[in-house]
């Protein structure tokens, strides 16, 4: 059966799992929940032996304007990580600072057309201090999350391998088979590393990333 769906994942996960009772059942829509957590946030670091990056692909992308006053905007709140952040008349974007490094940026430059960014919590801060306006922001943005009230998204709909392989590491991790979860574990790493390689390789085009000096913003 091929994945298109809720109804559909959910029946794959039965036939894997070889099981088909009310108690497991009623439980699949909390796997697909944790399943998505590791989807696109992420587990871990390398060396945690449940790690598995984040998928960014480009069906995750948006783009959205952000208002700032007094140097700060809100970030969208679906937002899993800037790619870029830009002025209409900047084709390059601005830097991105450390928090750190942003506060002398922020308190010592020159005022005007803001160059430098840094995230704190929600907040986008730009610098120079005290500058208004609008940015376009390019994102990762959180899918909607699968369920049987909402029955599909982008990423299932490219990606359903992904979805089984995790949904089916929580499914077998409820059932105690720490083999089976381990299995199905490795299989959607592989997936995912597979998934972000071919989504990089399409952003740059397969040639090697190589830096860009900063032109005049005017």
């Amino acid at each position: 059966m091929a994945i298109t769906d809720y109804d559909s994942l959910v029946a794959e996960v039965k036939v894997y799992a070889a099981r088909s009772d009310s108690t497991f059942t009623n439980r699949i829509e909390t796997f697909i929940s944790l399943a998505e957590d590791r989807i696109f946030n992420g587990v871990g670091d390398p060396k945690d032996p449940m790690h598995s990056a984040a998928v960014r692909v480009k069906e995750m992308t948006e783009t959205d304007d952000v208002a700032v006053a007094s140097s700060t905007g809100t970030l969208p709140v679906s937002s899993l990580g800037l790619r870029r952040l830009s002025r209409a008349t900047d084709l390059i974007g601005l830097d991105y600072l450390s928090p750190d490094a942003f506060a002398t940026r922020y308190n010592y430059a020159d005022t005007g057309s803001p160059r430098w960014y840094t995230i704190e919590g929600d907040q986008v801060r730009v610098a120079p201090a005290g500058w208004a306006g609008t940015l376009s922001a390019l994102y990762y943005k959180r899918p909607n999350g699968i369920s049987s009230s909402n029955t599909e998204n982008e990423i299932l709909k490219m990606y359903p391998n992904l979805y089984l392989s995790a949904v089916l590491f929580e499914a077998f991790s409820f059932l105690k088979d720490g083999e089976s979860a381990q299995g199905w574990l490795a299989r959607y790493k592989s997936g995912a590393s597979g998934v972000n390689r071919s989504a990089s390789a399409t952003r740059h085009g397969g040639g090697k990333l190589r830096s860009q000096p900063r032109v005049a913003i005017p």
